[in-house]
């Protein structure tokens, strides 16, 4: 700064109005920017205007520090951000995307077409809810969506996409998205469990229902023919043992019938019907 005034002291301005921006302390003690544009005129005289940008220069450097922050936090996270043109090519991506998607250098990434790493068999899908975001301006949406690395690694992310509008005007694209490849393969490996467990359920209720008819259709039998015989004349003796059959073959077929419903309940294919009944007589039986 006194370089500058001193070559100005001595006329060694320019002939033409040159601008520069200075620093230099008020009476009251505090600093000031100037914008200083001054030039060589007549007789070694130096004519120069001078503005007051000292609150420019402090709005400058306000903004700034906070870029520095908004970078800082930016490139330190742990999901991926990024954002692209408003035809889907890269133009911006923290260390995290690049790391996942398997680049080394944010060179390698930018220019490429976030479509590209799609899997193939969503690309139009996934292609038609951003061509309506884009359409529609729908601020911002959330996706699940299969990925291709660089080196070939398949992964899954779950990203949420705001539209970047200037005025009227879509101008491109910002994401947020998580890796979310071991969520997505606990779900498949829970599907699976769940689907072996209704197999082994499917599988015993049907166990069940094949013994239970395997068990009555003789048992049957046993109690018809049992009560032919208690229909004959018979001793006494003859006629208790006959009794204690007809008598246990009808509470194994009531334990055989519980376990039919048992299994039919479970198969979710139990019918309800409504009949008359004595209170009383089902108590007694």
């Amino acid at each position: 700064e006194r370089e500058y005034v001193g070559r100005a002291a001595r006329g060694e301005a320019e002939s033409d109005p040159v601008p520069h921006e200075h620093c230099l302390q008020h009476k009251d003690g505090t600093w000031r920017w100037l914008l200083i544009s001054d030039a060589k005129g007549p007789d070694n005289l130096v004519i120069g205007v001078c503005t007051d940008i000292t609150t420019r220069k402090r709005t400058e450097d306000e903004l700034r520090v906070n870029e520095q922050r908004y970078r800082m936090f930016v490139e330190s996270a742990s999901d991926m951000i990024y954002r692209t043109d408003r035809n889907g090519r890269f133009i911006y991506a923290n260390p995290v995307a690049m790391r996942i998607m398997g680049f080394e250098t944010e060179s390698d990434f930018l220019g490429k077409r976030f479509f590209d790493f799609i899997r193939e068999d969503q690309r139009k899908h996934v292609r038609m809810d951003y061509l309506r975001q884009y359409q529609t301006r729908e601020k911002n949406t959330y996706h699940e969506l299969a990925a291709t690395a660089v080196d070939g690694r398949e992964l899954w992310l779950g990203q949420n996409v705001q539209v970047l509008v200037d005025g009227d005007t879509v101008i491109g694209f910002q994401g947020v998205a998580r890796d979310i490849t071991d969520r997505k393969a606990m779900e498949k490996q829970l599907a699976l469990a769940r689907d072996q467990a209704l197999e082994a359920s499917r599988l015993k209720s049907e166990f069940l229902a094949m013994m239970s008819h395997q068990i009555r259709t003789p048992m049957n039998a046993v109690i018809g023919m049992s009560r032919l015989c208690l229909g004959t004349n018979l001793q006494p003796r003859q006629r208790d043992y006959l009794e204690k059959v007809y008598f246990a073959g009808q509470s194994l077929l009531g334990v055989v019938n519980d376990i039919l419903d048992l299994s039919k309940i479970e198969s979710g294919m139990l019918k309800m019907e409504a009949i008359p009944f004595d209170l009383n007589q089902v108590f007694d039986n």
